[in-house]
């Protein structure tokens, strides 16, 4: 199976990206930003790569940024319209091919498909559930752990044997 290209957030505006469903505002680019199109979310963050899952675009609507809605920026942003239309053009000051006013963007809703686990070339933590530690008693809740061992104490190890 061919991995989905990378779409990339380096702020995550109204914690949009841990929602099942979610929207970005985006040139428009109707080769890239079609109903049906999956990506692979990734969130930028102090120069680190986090995942966030795998979504499928829903919809794209095209538009001008002065014609957003007040409710498209504050889902998108969780800004109001004028404040959304700042950020906008601070994303794109110093892309001299990017004509804010006049270029169309596209209002992107995205739906999660997967999970991030569920992701290829992820390698699965193993999930266990344990009642209690046989060394410390102390309780074992569900983890994604590599392997099976005690929060509190680390048992079982070479440590204690």
């Amino acid at each position: 199976m061919e991995t989905p290209p990378k779409l990339q957030f380096y702020y995550n505006w109204n914690n949009k990206l841990d929602c099942n469903c979610f929207t970005t505002i985006r040139l428009m680019n109707n080769s890239r930003y079609f109903p049906g199109a999956i990506f692979d979310i990734e969130l930028i963050h102090k120069g680190e790569v986090i995942n966030k899952g795998r979504a499928q675009v829903h919809v794209a609507y095209k538009t001008l940024i002065n014609d957003l809605k007040d409710y498209h920026c504050m889902i998108d942003t969780g800004y109001p319209k004028d404040e959304t239309i700042n950020i906008i053009r601070t994303m794109y000051k110093n892309k001299p091919t990017v004509d804010v006013d006049r270029d169309y963007f596209s209002i992107v809703v995205l739906k999660k498909i997967n999970a991030v686990q569920d992701l290829v070339g992820v390698q699965q933590p193993k999930k266990i559930m344990l009642e209690t530690c046989p060394n410390c008693s102390a309780a074992w809740k569900w983890q994604e752990v590599q392997t099976q061992s005690c929060e509190l104490c680390g048992y079982p190890n070479d440590d204690n044997n």
